[in-house]
């Protein structure tokens, strides 16, 4: 049997006292990729696609996805800049296909990171969507950030 930290102690001792368990009754631990733990947004980096894309799409075209396995919400961030060419790069997040974030555009030719944040649901797709209207636009660090945690529920008796 290892021994615990302070915090994973603390924690087996509370399920032992929710359980009613005495002190020396075996518990289960909660393990790493429960479903009890639920996502927080932070700047924790979870996923990436760092490649740099081209569009020179009119209509809004996917071109990243991510399926979401945990409840919670994540921290979304991706860069844009438009070509010499392009009047206004466009990009815009999406959850299930449907328009979810805010429309974000640069109608400059340097790099600017747009952040925000998502409630989303185990099985939920986040999605990046990109359009420029004449020319071409580059994006590129298409990244989630959240941080795991313990999701509680209370009963109310």
């Amino acid at each position: 049997m290892s021994r615990l930290s302070g915090p994973e102690q603390a924690i087996v001792n509370l399920i032992k006292l929710l359980r009613g368990a005495p002190g020396g009754s075996s518990v289960e631990i909660i393990p790493h990729d429960s479903s009890f733990y639920q996502l927080k947004a932070s700047d924790s980096l979870l996923d990436s696609d760092d490649a740099t894309n081209t569009s020179s799409d009119l209509a809004a075209t996917k071109y990243h996805e991510f399926l979401i396995l945990r409840s919670g919400t994540i921290r979304t961030k991706f860069s844009l800049k438009k070509t010499a060419t392009a009047d206004v790069g466009h990009g815009q997040i999406y959850i299930n296909g449907a328009a979810a974030g805010t429309e974000r555009g640069n109608n400059t030719s340097s790099w600017i990171e747009y952040t925000e944040d998502f409630i989303l649901r185990a099985g939920d797709l986040l999605q990046l969507y990109l359009w420029v209207h004449g020319g071409t636009e580059e994006q590129k660090n298409m990244r989630l950030y959240a941080t795991k945690t313990l999701q509680f529920t209370e009963e109310v008796l």
